[in-house]
């Protein structure tokens, strides 16, 4: 009994002692991520956030990283829960721009922002762009989740991708509410295959995504491509 009350301790003095952190595009990543000494790239502090903590990046852009790295900003194995989600968002006012305009990614596959082996998490206030296709036909993505599962998309903007601007992979019960992606083409491979928000392939487990004011434009393909996923899609 005393080993369970102990236990039970622990976690009240985690979840009500949860943490702020901040992103600036004047930041630095050996700072503390105070709203005084804020971070400097919106991954930053993926490897210690816990249930309850929120990240608050200020407005601004923010360039990406090296031509040769695939993933531009990646949050994994981030776990809230039902009562206590991680939150990453805008600070109030302000919008942060991932850039990615002016590099030529040379990886295969290139993604802006990747959500994986996550559940519980808040995303809200981001906005996406400028990630090209290159001439070797590339496939870029503006956002990912894979195998993210009750995680809550906001107001995130995604625009002028050389491909597909959402996707989902082996995601469950997840809300993407009032985003919107626009101008997205992947011009050197016949604009066939740039889509808005996707889940698409027979191997494709996603189920129960909810799509809830979510606008799509100017998409060479489809605004919203769920072709051959055999689960629910709202």
């Amino acid at each position: 009994m005393k080993k369970l009350l102990s236990i039970i301790f622990l976690f009240a003095v985690l979840y009500t002692n949860a943490t702020t952190y901040y992103v600036s595009t004047t930041g630095n990543n050996g700072n503390p991520g105070t709203i005084g000494s804020p971070f400097l790239t919106w991954d930053y502090a993926d490897a210690f956030m816990i249930a309850g903590d929120s990240l608050i990046i200020r407005g601004g852009t923010y360039p990406g990283k090296a031509a040769g790295v695939d993933v531009q900003c990646r949050w994994t194995n981030l776990h809230g829960t039902v009562t206590d989600s991680i939150v990453i968002i805008n600070y109030p006012g302000e919008t942060p721009i991932l850039y990615l305009s002016g590099t030529t990614y040379t990886n295969a596959d290139v993604y802006g922002i990747y959500l994986e082996y996550s559940e519980y998490v808040k995303v809200k206030g981001l906005k996406v762009t400028g990630l090209a296709q290159n001439v070797s036909v590339n496939v870029v993505y503006g956002m990912v989740l894979s195998n993210a599962d009750n995680c809550t998309i906001e107001l995130i903007k995604i625009e002028r991708i050389g491909g597909t601007a959402v996707l989902l992979l082996d995601s469950d019960n997840n809300v993407f509410k009032n985003c919107d992606v626009a101008y997205c083409g992947d011009n050197y491979s016949g604009w066939g295959g740039a889509n808005g928000f996707s889940i698409t392939g027979g191997g494709n487990t996603s189920a129960n995504n909810t799509f809830d004011g979510c606008r799509a434009w100017d998409i060479s393909d489809d605004g919203f491509d769920f072709y051959l996923c055999p689960n629910l899609i709202t």
